[in-house]
């Protein structure tokens, strides 16, 4: 079996036989016909090599001695070398393996995994100290291979900075943009992109040393000043370097699960593209947590910090720009107008703010949607009960946590939260095998919401959980507290659903009135016929997270939604008695439009 003939030219020199070095080579000139033959993989005629390799000699003897250094290459690599009286070539289809090709093989991937195998492979430029006299077209072509292969080398890096400039792994980033400078110290954006990885990083000291690194190379080698980028560069992270990095409140309630979440809020977060993202959900499903919990892993990932936000309190959209700049540090000063003065305070910032609880002052989503446009290194990452229909918006749809699957009770984030919050209420609380199905029932009727879950944990004081479910089931208006540290509207599930129903029209709380009539999901065809809901009646709805829609294009209701709803519509007889009797009235029509369907046997069709 013929060995794999192996070329590293990369870095050390080397040409191997499966591993082995490779001996017998009768010259340094042999050595690089051989390189060249292989890394060209193409015939050539005996006269074109001779005046390649020899232009300094005279044809004669430049032919002789090409016949003399084939003889010593063909009794060694006989199997690699297709070798005639007219042409010599590299046998493409013998098993060998160049570093090179390997190289730019990697390199026109789009896989960053690929990029860095390239960049492992890249070691020194093509051929470094591999000289050999008398041969002005070998060492023209080697200055080629050189400079393409320094391109990609270079293009890579670049990519492969940006990628983990963007992702948040500043380590290897630094690592890339040190090989970087090192092949080109000149480069400013090397420079720039190696004083935000440091600065990220937390290393700011070291960041303010690569400006003045910058300063001596470009003043020693150009007799230039940095460009006015590096500087502002500069200018902000010393700026940032006295500034407090957040204010993120301590969270009094444990986070359970939701890796998947945050993997996905961080992925949106990091596209430069999104400056704007909301997390939309009903009131209880742990918006604040989650947005929390993705600040607190962002800590001393922006330059002059994380800032939290509370909205709740603010009465109208006009005391939105104070909340911020009161959040931020920021005093206003002059005759400017607030707005003018928060935006141009905050043009140089590179910031996360979290803006809390927002649904109330949808009027005010202009002025995050200005915001988002003008600042290009502020990003707002908001919580509302509503989307904010803007633009420039992104979303992010929070979920209940999943309910108990039966298989283990150590995976269910239910489960685990529910047991967490009952140990605080009662430290001797155990998930057991006899309470267990109590406390899958409990998570159950409270939909897998944090909230519920949470109201429901701090009954283990006083009841088993196998009364706190029965009671639930009763009624779920049962679930409340009277913690000084909770706010108002989180009190009850009740006062949740109060905050959420306040906020619609009148319309859109007649529909949901009605719309509970269903005990399951249902068609918008039927949400019209049954509840005269319209499209964007219902479209509002799932905008509110008080209806949600399924891939399969029907409409579904949370259960607690469904209850408390429920309740404004028994306060209406009347339009109850209407609503029932639309329903009866639809779905008698659609038995009676299945019926031939399922006379004739096309039951699937019917169902």
């Amino acid at each position: 079996m013929t060995a794999t003939l192996a070329f590293t030219l990369l870095g050390e020199i080397t040409i191997k036989f499966d591993e082995k070095p490779a001996s017998g080579l009768p010259s340094r000139k042999a050595e690089a016909l051989l390189i060249y033959l292989a890394s060209t993989k193409r015939p050539y005629s005996r006269e074109l090599l001779a005046d390649f390799f020899w232009d300094d000699r005279p044809p004669e003897q430049a032919m002789a001695n090409l016949r003399s250094l084939l003889s010593g290459l063909r009794n060694k690599f006989k199997p690699y070398l297709e070798i005639s009286r007219q042409t010599v070539a590299f046998k493409e289809e013998s098993p060998h393996w160049l570093d090179t090709a390997e190289f730019q093989r990697h390199a026109q991937s789009e896989d960053v995994a690929d990029w860095e195998r390239a960049i492992a492979l890249y070691q020194a430029d093509f051929l470094a100290g591999f000289d050999i006299r008398d041969s002005r077209g070998f060492e023209e072509w080697v200055s080629l291979e050189r400079e393409k292969h320094q391109r990609t080398a270079v293009h890579l890096l670049r990519r492969l900075i940006q990628h983990f400039l963007d992702h948040r792994a500043y380590e290897k980033g630094i690592r890339y943009a040190a090989r970087l400078l090192a092949m080109v110290p000149l480069s400013e954006w090397a420079h720039r992109q190696m004083m935000l990885l440091l600065a990220r990083n937390d290393q700011r000291a070291e960041a303010l040393r690569q400006y003045q690194t910058c300063c001596d190379v470009l003043a020693e080698e150009l007799g230039i000043d940095p460009s006015p980028e590096t500087t502002t560069l500069y200018e902000r992270i010393r700026a940032a370097v006295d500034i407090r990095r957040h204010n993120l409140p301590v969270s009094t309630t444990p986070f359970v699960g939701r890796t998947q979440a945050l993997q996905q809020i961080e992925a949106q977060l990091v596209r430069p593209s999104c400056r704007l993202l909301t997390l939309v959900g009903p009131g209880g499903i742990g918006k604040t947590r989650l947005a929390l919990e993705m600040a607190k892993t962002a800590v001393g990932t922006t330059l002059n910090g994380i800032f939290f936000v509370p909205l709740a309190a603010v009465p109208t959209p006009e005391f939105i720009v104070p909340a911020i700049a009161e959040a931020i540090g920021f005093t206003f000063a002059g005759a400017a107008p607030p707005k003018n003065q928060l935006l141009a305070y905050l043009q140089a910032k590179e910031m996360l703010l979290v803006l809390d609880n927002f649904e109330h002052l949808l009027k005010g989503g202009n002025l995050l949607a200005e915001m988002s446009q003008a600042l290009p290194d502020v990003k707002l990452l908001v919580t509302s009960r509503e989307r904010l229909n803007l633009q420039t918006e992104w979303t992010f749809e929070v979920e209940p946590l999943p309910l108990p699957n039966g298989r283990s009770a150590e995976t269910d984030d239910s489960l685990t939260l529910f047991t967490q919050l009952a140990q605080r209420a009662r430290s001797d609380f155990a998930l057991t095998v006899e309470n267990q199905s109590f406390v899958t029932r409990i998570c159950q009727l409270v939909a897998g919401v944090p909230l519920g879950i949470e109201l429901a944990a701090v009954w283990v004081r006083q009841l088993t959980c196998a009364e706190i479910a029965a009671e639930l089931a009763r009624d779920i208006d049962f679930l409340q507290t009277h913690a000084g540290d909770v706010p108002d509207r989180h009190r009850s599930l009740q006062a949740v659903f109060d905050h959420s129903w306040r906020l619609l029209t009148e319309g859109e709380q007649q529909a949901l009135a009605q719309l509970t009539v269903f005990r399951g999901s249902f068609t918008r065809e039927a949400a019209r016929q049954v509840a005269h809901a319209s499209f964007w009646t219902l479209t509002a709805l799932v905008d509110k997270s008080l209806l949600r829609r399924e891939a399969n294009g029907r409409f579904e209701m949370l259960e607690m939604v469904r209850q408390f709803a429920a309740e404004h519509l028994a306060d209406q007889p009347a339009l109850a008695a209407t609503a029932e009797q639309r329903h009866a009235q639809y779905f008698l029509l659609l038995l009676h439009s299945q019926e031939n369907n399922w006379q004739t046997n096309q039951r699937q069709s019917a169902l």
